[in-house]
């Protein structure tokens, strides 16, 4: 029965329409899934009945013939018959109302008034069929009919329809074999033993030899003379238990060594000899193998010479090994003579063979550059067409021209400053090679630009003054009387050519972190704010500390204790970036004398946490101001970091209450400076109002 009726509404009849057509896909699907896994195993089946027990003609096609018609039987109870069988309105409905409660049977009661007739009141038909139909266009036609068990059936079906082609494509012979037999013919299943051939190994040789087939089953062989030759012969089909090689005086068995794969090593062979296999039902005297011994040619005299590029200023260098490591861009010679002379050699690289002529006296020479990693081979045929593939053989690794290393080392985060104020750099650079370009510039349209040529490195690597490595100061001077953010741009430049290599392995650049050029009442409360976190940081170590005096467990406690230690580093580390950067500020006086001594401090290279501490103890003279009160808090912080971990806390305490008073005193300066700003502005209004 249809599910489209004149008499229902339209939206109640897509509904059970939508439902239809995913049930009949659902039991589509399925009876595809199935029938396909069907005679997938059938076909499977037969084939491993034939293979195993070898059946009999008369078997075979009985069994063919029962398994097509159990096959189509059940094809025709899987897929024609519950597609034949569609569902009717009332099933529709009732399966719309299993998995949607909320209709509460306003469905199936519409489906039944509308088909059949009775004396049911008007009204109540035409409520039962508005409510169905209001309803209708919110249901769900996937949460009525799941696909999941469908959609699982026809995944397997395929999957088991694409492994058994994917098989019957990899091992064609079997199902040809197994077309052939179960269409009335007679191929036997290959169970015969076959003996192959395969290469042999010559000792003192890395690659093993491919003997040449002429006539089918008949190989030939030239080998060196005095060589001992690895027979190798893998059995195919029925492995047999041994493998006769004749040709000998005697036969001689062959050693088994698992996989159907026997093995024969043979004495020195001086002369021309014939031997062929036997073993199991092969007994042909196939495969033939005829070993030719011949004069081997040999490489003499091995030597190379490497010449790196100009640029790299090293000297040429040369040897006599197989192997060698050069800077990229190297020009590379090998010079060799063969034995006997007059043998034809060859160059081969990759997949390119080049001959390589002599000259007048005998040698060969061959240049190449080395712009990657690589190996090349030296193939030499000589007398009776012998030809050994790898008489000698050079692998090379090339060291690539890396771009300069530019570093900001110090400061390592934003910095803030006051027009007048400076910015001590420290800045590396390293390079491989010489360097030729070190400069340092501002990004942007600043309006104090800054171009600094940085060569020649005065810390740099004294070979000859070459400029390779060095670890650069400057404390770059801010003259702007404008706020702004500035940034500087590090550069340097190899001395590689562009014109050989890519100009981005010779270049190199980095920003720096960003600088705020502030007003000083901008910078005071950027000071405050800085000491603030360095208040708060504070007060999460001294938390720590006092839950170390808790009984922890041993584990937990050295958790502990390296938390705080490393809190600990991270204060002392923002303490004396905060001191540093309030140095070389001109707002503090008798700062003079630590700049210069945080200068000295910065020559060295970026400072660890706790060196600008001890710097500060070092020196007898303290700034004045806020620095000041700054540097006794880098010390006592330096200080109480050198002391047992037990009296951290009290010296964490005194450290806080420090901060606390100068937080406090910080805010009766502010509120001081609020109320005078007042009293000005009242003044500057009254003077306005009596001007009037």
């Amino acid at each position: 029965m249809s599910a489209s009726r004149p008499n229902l509404p339209k939206a109640l009849r897509r509904a059970l329409a939508a439902l239809e057509r995913r049930e009949l896909a659902r039991r589509l699907w399925m009876g595809i899934g199935k029938s396909l896994s069907l005679w997938v195993g059938l076909i499977l089946a037969l084939y491993a009945l034939d293979r195993l027990l070898v059946l009999p003609k008369v078997v075979r096609l009985l069994l063919l013939f029962a398994a097509f018609l159990w096959g189509s039987r059940l094809t025709y109870r899987f897929l024609w018959l519950p597609l034949r069988k569609r569902p009717s309105q009332s099933d529709l409905a009732r399966r719309y109302e299993r998995t949607h409660p909320e209709l509460q049977d306003c469905f199936s009661t519409a489906v039944d008034f509308a088909n059949c007739v009775g004396n049911a009141s008007p009204d109540l038909v035409a409520a039962a069929t508005q409510q169905a139909n209001s309803i209708a266009p919110d249901v769900a036609p996937r949460r009525a009919v799941q696909m999941r068990r469908a959609r699982r059936s026809l995944w397997l079906g395929f999957a088991s329809m694409a492994a058994f082609i994917l098989s019957a494509v990899m091992a064609p012979s079997e199902g040809s074999i197994f077309l052939n037999r179960f269409t009335g013919g007679e191929t036997p299943w290959p169970s015969a033993t076959t003996l192959r051939l395969l290469a042999v190994h010559i000792q003192g040789q890395e690659e093993p030899l491919m003997p040449v087939e002429g006539l089918p089953g008949q190989f030939r062989l030239s080998l060196p003379a005095g060589s001992e030759p690895l027979i190798r012969i893998r059995a195919e089909g029925v492995i047999p238990e041994r493998i006769n090689l004749r040709g000998l005086k005697r036969p001689r068995p062959m050693r088994g060594s698992g996989g159907g794969l026997f093995r024969l090593r043979l004495a020195p062979i001086h002369e021309s000899m014939q031997i062929s296999f036997a073993g199991g039902d092969d007994d042909d005297g196939l495969p033939m193998l005829i070993l030719s011994p011949v004069e081997a040619p040999r490489v003499l005299d091995w030597s190379w010479a490497v010449t790196p590029p100009t640029y790299t200023e090293e000297p040429a260098f040369s040897g006599h090994s197989h192997a060698i490591r050069a800077p990229a861009g190297s020009t590379c010679e090998i010079r060799f003579r063969t034995s006997p002379s007059g043998s034809q050699t060859w160059v081969v690289q990759g997949e390119m063979t080049s001959p390589i002529p002599p000259d007048s006296e005998g040698w060969l020479s061959h240049s190449f550059t080395l712009n990657e990693p690589g190996q090349l081979d030296i193939a030499v045929q000589g007398d009776h067409d012998f030809r050994d593939p790898r008489a000698a053989s050079l692998t090379w690794e090339v060291i690539p021209d890396r771009p300069p290393l530019v570093r900001f080392l110090y400061p390592p985060t934003d910095w803030s400053l006051v027009p007048g104020g400076e910015i001590p750099l420290v800045m590396q650079v390293r390079d491989d090679r010489r360097l030729t370009e070190v400069h340092l510039q501002s990004l942007g349209e600043a309006p104090a630009a800054i171009s600094i040529d940085l060569l020649p490195l005065s810390t740099a690597e004294s070979a000859g003054g070459q400029n390779r490595e060095g670890t650069i100061f400057l404390a770059q001077p801010v003259l702007s009387q404008e706020t702004m953010t500035l940034r500087l741009q590090l550069s340097a430049r190899d001395s590689a050519p562009r014109a050989e290599l890519d100009s981005d392995s010779a270049y190199s650049k980095t920003t720096s972190p960003f600088w705020n050029l502030q007003t000083p009442e901008s910078y005071e409360r950027h000071f405050a704010s800085r000491m603030s976190h360095i208040r708060v940081a504070l007060e999460g170590a001294l938390e720590i500390s006092r839950a170390l005096e808790e009984n922890l467990p041993d584990s937990e406690a050295r958790k502990e204790w390296r938390r705080l230690s490393r809190q600990f580093d991270t204060i002392i580390a923002q303490s004396e970036s905060l001191f540093v950067e309030r140095v070389f500020t001109p707002i503090d006086p008798l700062v003079a004398p630590t700049r210069t001594l945080l200068a000295d401090l910065l020559r060295i290279g970026a400072p660890a946490p706790g060196a600008v501490g001890q710097a500060l103890a070092s020196s007898v003279t303290r700034p004045g101001g806020r620095s000041g009160m700054l540097a006794e808090i880098v010390l006592a912080l330096v200080d109480l970091r050198q002391q047992p971990q037990a009296q951290w806390r009290g010296g964490l305490d005194a450290i806080l209450e420090t901060l606390l008073a100068w937080e406090d005193f910080q805010g009766a300066i502010d509120l001081l400076r609020e109320l005078v700003q007042r009293q000005q502005n009242i003044l500057i209004r009254t003077q306005e109002a009596s001007g009037r």
